[in-house]
């Protein structure tokens, strides 16, 4: 029992004598000190302890309690810190260079001057820390709690940070260069001027941080969220940003030159790099790298954004991101100096490079519309021209170029949509020319610079490296790779066109396409027709965002469109040669077009603020046609320019002007007439003097209804028996009722005003009814006095005349004929038939006619519909039925005489008609077309042999003449001006001829002795 009794003793003596030796070691403070190194102080309270100066390297602290503890100057390196308490400790002036603080809680601590370079502080808790005076650099922070700490202006290049929480700290001015950030949350931090260069951000949250002045130029941020970040006035040069969030992010004045932001761009081994991304799987790399999102960024014109990669950031982007782009380049443009033209035409000569006049000093609108291609270039240039102090409107628009021309030169001054200024990227064809002049217009144009089309492929497409016209018209044709060359891709051939009635088709069908046969195209076919695997597009940037995602897609796009996007694209040389402004100038690129500015002189010289905006233009062009991807003029071509804009805007003196009243000046010639005396029937070889009017037609003459006689033409005297006292038409008293045929009509009512004119003062009254009406009229019903009338009374309408006791009396006053004009270099048409001649005017193309003349679309020049020419040709041409004339296309109606021989003089393939007199006054612009062998000259008009001309015939009754003095007096008047009437109507004059015969007539008329008048 006693042995029992001892040994319980002694093991309870052993357990407190261990006891006592704990509690002695936990309480009592190190007993190495100054020296701890290597030491083993695990799991020890050493709380509150003051351990400044310690030397502890090395030391295995893990698990142990040194929170409030003193250690300031305390040598920590390499020391197992793991798990350990370190709140509120008081660590200034501390080494701790390469020591391990896994987990460890550094909350509150005091770290000024600390060092942790090298250390591992993954998982470590540093909440709320002030860190500005901590060396850091090297150490490792994963997983850190850092919220809310102070980093500011510290160097952290190259730390690694990775699963970091550093939710609204401050890194202002923290230098982060080639740091491992992924997965960091830096929600509501502040990083203004930080520098993140090179940094690894990837799968990082930034979402509302502050950014601004950052540097994150070569920073990696693949599935970074940047959304709503302040990135105003920083960096991200060449950065690669695939999958970045920036929905709402500021990038105002952000310089993003080089940026990476499409999937496409991402090399593989920028994700292998990185171990936050390295550790993905296939599903969720698939979902992070994808396009970056940018809707909804904030930006300006002082933001750069990558070059080459317009249409794809346009397709994100908008609009506005464009325009903001274009403005950009043209400010930047319009901000360098411009050069001094060269000298035009002679080494002496030397053109002003400022402006003629201030724009300050031009009032009035300038209107302009034409080629879209144009649009931004005017826009730019007129922005700067008000920006120099033009106050008034500028408008713009883009219009077809036909319809621009069309405005340019308006067949009515009273159009609402007359412009100045035509932009286009095509020369005006022969048929706007010709209608331009119809309407007294001569437009100039002055070259800025040169559109040329660049074929692309995707950047992938490593197999089609040069090719020729013949190899593009196969890519656009045929259905595979192989199939233009064998040693290409069997794969199809994917077409992205723009839409056929875009000025870059048409060059390119023209230029390319010469000669295929499209099949039917139509409105589901699209501009290709029948060829397959064709998508027509109604913008250039889609056509590139379509071929940038495409391998095997081609198109064709404005030069610019390719320079704006040449990041993603590739293109094409053509016949070995690549587009370049030297190509283009030397003419050996072939796809390529003019940017043309087109105006009228009269425009210029009525309207100084259009000619001072165009000198601005052509003065400021050349960048701004560079800055838009465009290749600007030389400087000889532009200094052209301004030479012949000045000469045409300078006004010449002493131009002719139109007359106030022609009317009443041609009155003013009119001649009263000797009275109606009797006098004998003159013998046609009796010598007869005109009493009047301009020279007769050389030539056979002959009288309405009688047989032509050849020979020279007879003159005669008509002399007076005696001299009665004058007619006084003012004295003459009764009215006079005319009807006739509308195509003659006008001279009888120019007649009838003259008359009135000298003193005439009852009613003449004039009704259009046509031929036979007024037939009717004057032989049936006997309600008119006058019929005047284009045909010789048929028989039964004389017999209708004779039964009322009328007998007809016919005077020719004049003739109406057509002549059939074409252009002077028309060398395939000299004769037609009238068959053929109702070809010419109803059907598309020459070659339609006979096959054997050019395949060349017909332009018309007409008159109104409401004129006799009209008339005339419809009824003796096309059988009264003038539907087709009026439907057929290619064709101008004006009444503009003059302006149609100037539109047919303009275009090589115009045909045209006009009355015979007004073909004189433009004989030398103009070539006649004989008809069924017939030449048109004064021979065949005198002998009646030219089948489009029809007299000019006044019809009475000798009953009726000799009962009203008023009428007789009136026919008379009509003899002796009739030439002048009829001149002036274009109408061919009657002949001296007929004309006295026509005088005789009308003596016999009223003299005829009662006793020879038929009696009912």
């Amino acid at each position: 029992m006693r042995y029992i009794v001892l040994r319980i003793l002694q093991v309870v003596s052993i357990v407190l004598l261990f006891n006592a030796v704990v509690l002695f070691v936990i309480m009592q403070p190190i007993q190495c000190d100054p020296d701890c190194s290597g030491q083993i102080m695990t799991n020890r309270n050493l709380s509150g302890f003051d351990l400044s100066d310690a030397i502890m390297v090395d030391a295995d602290l893990r698990g142990s309690n040194l929170s409030n503890a003193d250690l300031r100057g305390a040598d920590l390196s390499g020391a197992n810190l793991s798990q350990t308490a370190l709140n509120k400790a008081d660590l200034t002036g501390a080494k701790l260079i390469g020591a391990d603080l896994r987990d460890a809680d550094l909350r509150n601590t005091i770290l000024d001057d600390a060092d942790f370079r090298g250390a591992n502080l993954t998982r470590v808790n540093l909440t709320r820390t002030n860190l500005t005076k901590v060396h850091l650099q090297g150490a490792i922070l994963e997983q850190s709690r850092l919220i809310e700490v102070q980093l500011a202006g510290i160097d952290l290049a190259g730390v690694n940070m990775r699963q970091a929480d550093l939710t609204g700290s401050n890194l202002d001015e923290t230098i982060l260069d080639g740091a491992f950030m992924g997965r960091v949350n830096f929600s509501g931090a502040s990083l203004k001027n930080a520098s993140l260069s090179g940094a690894f951000l990837n799968l990082s949250n930034l979402t509302g941080a502050n950014l601004s002045s950052a540097s994150l130029d070569g920073s990696s941020l693949i599935g970074t969220n940047l959304s709503s970040a302040n990135l105003q006035n920083s960096t991200l040069i060449g950065a690669t940003a695939v999958g970045t969030n920036f929905n709402g992010a500021d990038l105002s004045n952000a310089n993003l030159t080089g940026i990476s932001l499409f999937q496409y761009e991402l090399e593989d081994r920028k994700v292998t790099i990185d171990p936050s991304l390295a550790e993905l799987n296939e599903f969720q790399r698939s979902q992070v790298i994808v396009d970056a999102n940018l809707q909804g960024v904030v930006f300006d014109a002082n933001t750069i954004w990558p070059a080459g990669k317009l249409a794809l950031l346009l397709n994100i982007l908008g609009s506005d991101f464009e325009q903001t782009q274009q403005d950009a380049s043209i400010s930047a443009a319009l901000g360098q100096p411009t050069p001094s033209p060269v000298p035009a035409v002679t080494p002496d000569q030397t053109v002003d490079a400022t402006p003629t006049i201030s724009p300050d000093e031009l009032e009035g609108d300038i209107a302009t519309a034409g080629s879209s291609t144009l649009f931004n270039i005017t826009n730019g240039i007129a922005n700067e021209f008000a920006e120099q102090g033009f106050a008034d409107t500028i408008t713009i628009e883009n219009a077809p170029a036909e319809q621009a021309f069309s405005r340019l030169c308006p067949f009515h001054t009273e159009q609402e949509d007359i412009i100045d200024i035509a932009t286009s990227v095509r020369l005006l064809s022969d048929a706007e020319r010709a209608i331009c002049a119809t309407n007294n217009y001569n437009p100039i144009n002055f070259r800025i610079g040169t559109d040329a089309i660049a074929i692309i492929v995707n950047i992938s497409n490593e197999f089609a490296k040069d090719v020729t016209l013949e190899d593009l018209k196969k890519m656009f044709t045929v259905e595979r790779w192989s199939d233009v060359k064998p040693d290409w891709p069997a794969e199809p051939i994917v077409r992205y066109i723009p839409t056929a009635d875009s000025d870059t088709f048409l060059l390119f069908a023209e230029t390319v396409l010469q000669n295929v046969d499209l099949g039917s195209s139509s409105e589901d076919s699209g501009p290709l027709g029948d060829v397959t695997n064709v998508i027509t597009l109604d913008s250039e940037d889609k056509i590139v965002r379509a071929i940038a995602n495409d391998p095997f897609g081609v198109g064709f796009v404005q030069i610019d469109s390719f320079q704006q996007n040449n990041a993603t694209l590739r293109m094409l040389p053509i016949n070995g040669v690549q587009l370049s402004i030297d190509t283009v100038n030397n003419d050996t690129y072939p796809l390529k077009r003019p940017l043309l500015l087109y105006t009228d002189p009269r425009i210029l010289q009525q309207k100084p603020q259009v000619a001072g905006f165009l000198d601005f233009y052509l003065l400021n062009a050349a960048p701004v046609v560079e800055a838009l991807g465009f290749f600007p003029s030389s400087t000889a071509v532009i200094s052209d320019a301004l030479t012949r804009l000045a000469e045409a805007s300078t006004v010449v003196e002493g131009g002719s002007v139109a007359t106030t009243n022609e009317e009443e000046e041609l009155f003013s010639l009119f001649a009263l007439p000797d009275p109606l005396i009797p006098a004998p029937i003159i013998s046609p070889t009796v010598t007869v003097t005109p009493t009047g009017g301009p020279a007769p037609i050389a030539g056979p003459t002959t009288v309405a209804g009688s047989t032509p006689t050849d020979g020279p033409t007879p003159t005669a005297v008509l002399t007076p028996t005696a001299t009665p006292e004058p007619i006084t038409p003012a004295r003459l008293t009764g009215n006079i009722l005319v009807a006739g045929n509308a195509p003659v009509i006008s001279p009888t009512q120019m007649m009838a005003n003259g008359f009135q004119h000298v003193g005439f003062t009852n009613a003449i009254t004039i009704t259009s009814v046509g031929n036979d009406q007024s037939f009717i009229l004057l032989c049936e019903t006997g309600q008119i006095d006058i019929a005047n009338v284009d045909r010789i009374i048929a028989d039964d309408e004389s017999t209708l005349c004779d039964d009322i006791d009328r007998t007809p009396v016919v005077l020719r006053v004049g003739s109406d004929v057509l002549a059939i004009t074409i252009n002077p270099n028309n060398d395939f048409v000299q004769d037609v038939t009238l068959e053929e001649l109702a070809q010419l005017f109803t059907v598309e193309r020459w070659s339609d006619v006979n096959p054997d003349w050019p395949n060349q679309p017909i332009q018309r020049f007409l008159p109104p519909s409401t004129s006799s020419a009209f008339d005339l040709f419809v009824e003796e041409v096309l059988n009264d039925e003038p539907f087709a004339l009026l439907q057929a296309q290619n064709t101008i109606i004006t009444s503009n005489s003059d302006g149609r021989a100037r539109g047919i003089n303009t275009n090589p393939y115009a045909i045209g008609f006009f009355e015979y007199p007004v073909y004189e006054h433009n004989a030398g612009l103009l070539n006649l077309v004989m008809v069924e062998g017939i030449e048109l000259d004064a021979r065949t008009l005198a002998n009646e042999k030219w089948p489009l001309m029809k007299p000019v015939l006044l019809y009475s009754a000798e009953n009726i003449i000799q009962n009203k003095p008023q009428l007789a007096a009136f026919l008379n008047f009509y003899l002796t001006n009739a030439n002048l009437v009829m001149d002036e109507l274009n109408y061919v004059p009657a002949s001296a001829q007929d004309l006295d015969e026509a005088r005789l007539t009308l003596r016999q008329a009223i003299s005829k002795p009662p006793e020879t008048r038929r009696r009912r």
